[in-house]
């Protein structure tokens, strides 16, 4: 009890602190008085030679009066061989927006919002150091996917591990989105770690946010994401009810709850429900009864019942007569009496 306890307390604290997140590239850049002019022969991500693709963009760095990375200058791969233009520190400004000579370039490689740092270059000419209106050939660019320490995810967010002695936790900020496959836009690497904190909902590419419920009054056949914003006037969260709403569904705010259950709801029936709303037309009764609605003694909730004993309904204004003979002679006289449909009623209901 007691580890538990020591447990709870390190998560309410490393819950309350800070969170690292490294530096997202802005790929924006400053045209200044000067620039460099490098080709780029073949690139390559993970050891793949890249086809040429308008979306796939390669720029250069350098780290600007912050110390953060700021874009040089960039271009995109439509066509291979490509060439890119780093461009040089204005020296007439008060502020860094260039590289400064003999400076080392920072190349980076960005596909589908994720950017990948340079981990190998072979120089045909020229090397890694910024030279105004110089000339430089890259034979080969390698860029690799960046591999995340435990308990780090791939935009960078960082959480807090700590060991109890038995177990290895990992904290994450309680509002965060993870995800444990590799292949979503959200993806931490939690591998072998208990995580703490966050909620797994995975993004990935071309993920389009809303209500996936198909019974919600807002769903939005469009989105592949929910987004917890379902709703629906009227419905029945209950899934042991018969009109069970939220089939397929999750996170749904239901305005009206009403759920319907079905089952014998004659009291007087041998397999009476109490907790039935439906009459399902199961209820079988033993005892005198009446199941007719119209009478003035009607069981409530008894309409469907099969009886196995006399019925005992009682009406008012009813003159019941016996034994009553209804053949007749046909004399050499008659008379016609016309009566209209509407006034011909039996218990108060036409028949």
């Amino acid at each position: 009890m007691k580890n538990f306890y020591l447990i709870a307390i390190f998560i309410a604290y490393f819950l309350s602190t800070s969170f690292i997140k490294s530096q997202d590239l802005v790929w924006e850049y400053t045209i200044t008085d000067a620039s460099m002019s490098i080709a780029l022969l073949d690139v390559l991500l993970d050891g793949v030679e890249l086809e040429e693709d308008s979306l796939f963009l390669v720029g250069v760095f350098y780290p600007d009066d912050n110390g953060d990375l700021a874009c040089g200058g960039y271009t995109d791969l439509g066509a291979i061989p490509a060439a890119i233009s780093p461009w040089g520190d204005d020296g007439t400004t008060s502020n860094t927006d260039g590289f400064a000579s003999g400076e080392e370039m920072n190349f980076f490689l960005h596909i589908d919002g994720v950017d990948y740092p340079a981990n190998s270059i072979t120089w045909q000419s020229g090397g890694n150091a910024y030279a105004a209106n110089g000339m430089a050939v890259i034979q080969t660019i390698e860029f690799e996917s960046i591999q995340l320490d435990p308990c780090t995810c791939v935009d960078g967010t960082i959480g807090t591990t700590f060991n109890n002695g038995v177990l290895d936790f990992c904290i994450l900020p309680t509002d965060y989105n993870y995800c444990t496959d590799p292949t979503a836009e959200n993806y931490c690497n939690l591998e072998g770690l208990v995580v703490a904190g966050g909620n797994e909902d995975c993004v990935y590419e071309g993920t389009t946010s809303g209500c996936t419920c198909p019974a919600a009054d807002n769903y939005d056949s469009l989105a592949t994401l929910d987004d917890g914003s379902c709703s629906m006037e009227e419905g029945c969260s209950d899934s042991l009810a018969d009109n069970y709403s939220l089939s397929g569904c999750s996170d749904v705010a239901i305005g009206n709850e009403y759920c319907e259950y079905a089952g014998c709801t004659c009291p007087e029936a041998a397999n009476y429900d109490s907790s039935a709303t439906l009459d399902d037309g199961s209820c079988l009764a033993a005892v005198s009864i009446c199941t007719d609605p119209a009478a003035t003694n009607f069981n409530e909730g008894c309409a469907n019942t099969t009886e196995y004993a006399e019925s005992s309904c009682e009406y008012d204004g009813v003159c019941e007569l016996d034994d009553i003979d209804w053949e007749f002679t046909v004399t050499d006289a008659n008379m016609t009496i016309q009566v209209s449909s509407d006034i011909v009623l039996l218990n108060g209901e036409a028949p």
